[in-house]
């Protein structure tokens, strides 16, 4: 059996800050007002969130639609324009899936809403990357019977060093944060600053394959 590896999504695969970007110009000049009465809509909403991950496209755009009396279709194409999506993709996303996917079964390991979170793949176009066996999506990835779900010795990279620290910590897993923010590392933990570096760090550590 081939070694496994599961991805997150946001900001390890997908730069979600940069997709942010992208849409709302298009979306305010649909709407017809400038991108600060936009923004403080967005944070109407936003505000209402318990997590970042509790974000609901479908929610968020309806209440827009319904702040500024637009048709929710319109709001919801612009959106969901696959173009935006594959855009937002980190330009080593595809490269380092396509050399990693011979040798090993590929997966993911994502907390929000299953539906959108397999959207982002389908739409930006690596979905097919993936083994359905190896998609974990949950509502909240910390909660102990979602970790007890993933399957030991995997191979973990997520952007979040706290998720990083209590995968190192309680399970049989292999993590390695990925920040792709600064030059901060973590003496403690594996750390790479983009996804090329994992050829490297698979060299140098054969244990983790």
């Amino acid at each position: 059996m081939k070694p496994i590896i599961l991805f997150d999504i946001d900001l390890t695969l997908y730069d979600s800050l940069h997709f942010r970007q992208l849409y709302p110009p298009l979306m305010a000049q649909a709407l017809g007002i400038s991108l600060d009465e936009l923004r403080e809509t967005q944070t109407g909403y936003l505000n209402t969130l318990e997590k970042s991950t509790d974000f609901l496209p479908e929610e968020y755009l309806q209440h827009i639609a319904e702040t500024h009396s637009f048709p929710y279709q319109k709001l919801h194409d612009i959106y969901y324009d696959p173009g935006l999506f594959k855009a937002s993709l980190y330009p080593d996303t595809v490269p380092a899936l396509t050399r990693l996917k011979p040798d090993f079964n590929l997966g993911i390991f994502s907390e929000g809403y299953r539906n959108f979170q397999i959207t982002k793949l389908k739409y930006s176009g690596i979905y097919d990357f993936f083994d359905p066996e190896y998609i974990f999506i949950h509502r909240r990835k910390t909660d102990p019977e979602t970790l007890s779900s993933l399957p030991d010795n995997s191979l973990i990279i997520d952007d979040n060093p706290v998720i990083i620290s209590l995968l190192l910590i309680n399970l049989p897993i292999k993590p390695i944060w990925i920040n792709r923010k600064n030059n901060l590392k973590n003496p403690d933990i594996i750390t790479i600053s983009s996804l090329n570096d994992i050829f490297n760090i698979l060299k140098s550590n054969t244990e983790l394959c």
